[in-house]
């Protein structure tokens, strides 16, 4: 490594780790992420039904941002960070929320695990894996055409396909080679526990004859604005980052765009993924109060303080994942052998 990349310290003091983890989790603060999203949804269907339907680009948007915040509030259940409560843990990050969306308990877990331990291992880590699958770090492509394929298109369903099997295989029928006995029936009751939630519900939803409602306000947002959302949300986690970074503060990063985009795309903490990765015990609803404590911590700052959004940024020192990838890749091309191009962007602005 370089003097001027080993000049810079990029690690987080044990005492406000200690300090941070003492953030800890109730029983309420996601029942009320789950209503308040709920009440998005009614909403949503309320005005396209009574007002017009002229709404319903815009109430397909927000269910699909809804169906992101579900899939996170299993995020929340796989860390345990859900409700202090262990029954509440599990019925309120499965059965009211990430089984509506297709997700699955044991088997996110266990991929998920495995994401964070492995974090940036090109053979281990199952999120690395997908995105060299899906050609993210085939460099020979021009990033212009880059952008388009996997940012701009990716909007209009390009990447759905890809996505919706990668949701399908590695958070419903995940390959449970090499887990124990005891997370192979785990996984096989919660299959079962989920064809049962479905058949139920599916016989409600014919018996109140709301068929063409539930495609219309639950299927559709999901398999367009709900993939778009998770495709961009878990694209903009980590890409480019472990493909040169060492590290681990710079493996991910916070979002920090405009309102909008963080209303729609980082809900609810999920825009704060650097914090997650950081310290994975603090619930979704603290993370604003561990942001503060860290921002104390130079490295932290720095590293955040560049970091603006996926499209937006609120000021110039910052870095849409966009302008980032273009920079990045400009950068490669000079700088074959550096090691941290994050790095090199902290100290440019300091100069």
């Amino acid at each position: 490594m370089s003097n001027a990349n080993s000049s810079l310290d990029m690690k987080i003091s044990r005492e406000t780790l200690r300090k941070i983890s003492k953030l800890k989790r109730d029983n309420y603060s996601c029942l009320l992420i789950i209503l308040f999203n709920c009440l998005i949804v009614a909403v949503s269907i309320y005005v396209c039904v009574v007002v017009s339907y002229i709404f319903y680009p815009l109430a397909v948007i927000l269910i699909g941002s809804v169906h992101r915040v579900f899939a996170n509030l299993l995020h929340e259940t796989s860390h345990n960070t859900f409700a202090e409560n262990k029954i509440l843990n599990h019925i309120g990050g499965t059965y009211l929320s990430s089984y509506l969306v297709f997700h699955m308990a044991v088997p996110y877990k266990c991929s998920h695990m495995k994401h964070h331990s492995h974090l940036g291992d090109r053979q281990e880590d199952p999120d690395f894996e997908f995105h060299i699958s899906c050609g993210l770090y085939d460099n020979s492509q021009p990033v212009h055409w880059f952008i388009i394929k996997n940012i701009l298109l990716s909007m209009i369903g390009y990447r759905s396909i890809q996505y919706i099997k990668y949701i399908f295989k590695d958070r419903i029928f995940f390959d449970m080679t090499g887990q124990s006995d005891k997370t192979k029936r785990e996984a096989v009751r919660e299959r079962w526990a989920f064809f049962v939630y479905w058949a139920v519900l599916a016989s409600l939803i014919v018996y109140f004859g709301v068929i063409t409602e539930f495609i219309l306000f639950w299927l559709v947002p999901m398999f367009t604005a709900g993939i778009t959302i998770g495709w961009l949300a878990e694209l903009a986690e980590h890409y480019p980052l472990p493909e040169l970074e060492k590290e681990s503060l710079f493996l991910t990063r916070n979002r920090n765009g405009t309102w909008l985009e963080n209303f729609i795309i980082g809900r609810h903490g999920d825009r704060y993924h650097l914090i997650h990765h950081l310290a994975p015990n603090i619930p979704c609803y603290k993370y604003k109060a561990a942001h503060q404590a860290l921002l104390n911590e130079e490295a932290y700052r720095n590293w955040n303080d560049m970091c603006g959004g996926i499209f937006t940024w609120r000021n110039d020192k910052e870095e849409s994942l966009i302008s980032f990838i273009i920079k990045y890749r400009d950068w490669q091309k000079t700088n074959p052998d550096s090691e941290s191009f994050c790095t090199y962007l902290i100290q440019k602005q300091a100069s």
